[in-house]
């Protein structure tokens, strides 16, 4: 079929009509059209009893249709949860570059795979994307986005990803400030020649990723050198690897480890990230003793969560010399071991 697709979305509503919803009330009738050819690929068609062709003197309004959100003022689409396997034939409807208005889209939970993305490139104006839950595996190259240079927010999350390729451009991506990565194999983040990374990326998913041996993927994430916020939730599962890697982050200032087994050493790590000012452990297992001479010091800590983790009774001198402390969390949590003196 060779590289004519089209994407779901080039068929549907608003947002290439150049500002007219404001004329009018309901859907065009191009609008309803491309719907009711698309009905046939939804994954149970006949389900969807209000797609209907109306008559001369009652025109279906598909605003009001079952699984069709229409946002005048915000131009949204969301399809999400219609298991859309993927792209369709285009019959005449290739011009994704029509739906110039289109600012936020959400396909969670189709079965899209890595092809969308040439399709979405044309959207000039998304700024909000959602492609959690499709079918995107293996080696995802943000290249294929270049052109979205208004996306502030992207998911890619719950897919079968291992590799994230930067962009090349300057423009690329240049406005990408919030990345879910949650709930895929990722190994690595990978910058080619010539890139300079998401220059503007300020908060970064990767939950559950099950983390071991150290990781290149911990160890890549020093290209992102605007991040404020990591999130690294029920991501690690091995207490012995995961010590060293995380201490070119110096820009972070909150970082979520919550439900992870943790080697305590890592809280040196943690420590050296001098702009850090929300840590949270909360329901960790955390192992490993250490010697009052090596206690890290999170000075400039305001908001520390350690609700319902295992914790060795020493941390206590550790919160001790957190001078900067404003909230602290304990709740539900247990303490264990010998108390050591300094000296």
């Amino acid at each position: 079929m060779g590289s004519k697709w089209v994407l779901v979305l080039v068929i549907f509503m608003f947002v290439s009509l150049q500002g007219c919803l404001s004329q009018i009330s309901g859907c065009w009738e191009e609008e309803r059209v491309a719907l009711l050819q698309l009905k046939h690929f939804f994954n149970d068609p006949n389900s969807l009893q209000d797609w209907v062709e109306g008559d001369q003197h009652n025109n279906s309004d598909c605003c009001q249709w079952g699984r069709v959100y229409c946002n005048e003022s915000t131009e949204v689409l969301d399809l999400s949860w219609n298991f859309i396997p993927g792209f369709v034939d285009n019959g005449g409807l290739d011009k994704p570059s029509r739906l110039t208005n289109l600012e936020s889209l959400d396909l969670t939970y189709n079965m899209f795979n890595n092809d969308i993305l040439s399709s979405i490139n044309a959207l000039p104006s998304l700024k909000y994307l959602n492609l959690s839950g499709n079918r995107l595996n293996e080696t995802i190259d943000l290249q294929g986005l270049d052109s979205c240079k208004n996306l502030t927010d992207l998911d890619l999350s719950r897919n079968r990803i291992e590799k994230v390729v930067f962009p090349k451009g300057l423009d690329s991506l240049r406005n990408l400030e919030d990345l879910n990565m949650g709930y895929n194999p990722i190994e690595k983040f990978i910058s080619p020649k010539g890139s300079t990374g998401l220059r503007k990326l300020k908060t970064l998913y990767l939950y559950g990723l099950n983390v071991i041996n150290g990781s290149s993927l911990l160890q890549s994430l020093g290209s992102f050198l605007s991040l404020k916020t990591l999130y690294l939730r029920g991501s690690f599962s091995d207490s012995t690897t995961n010590r060293d890697y995380l201490h070119n982050l110096t820009n972070v200032e909150e970082l979520i480890l919550d439900e992870s087994f943790l080697y305590i050493s890592l809280l040196q790590s943690i420590a050296a990230f001098t702009s850090l000012k929300h840590l949270s452990i909360s329901g960790c297992q955390i192992y490993g003793i250490l010697g009052f001479q090596d206690l890290p010091n999170f000075k400039n800590l305001t908001h520390m969560n350690m609700s319902s983790s295992s914790l060795d009774i020493n941390v206590l001198q550790i919160i001790g010399k957190m001078t900067s402390l404003e909230f602290l969390s304990l709740s539900n949590g247990g303490l264990q071991g010998t108390l050591f003196h300094q000296g």
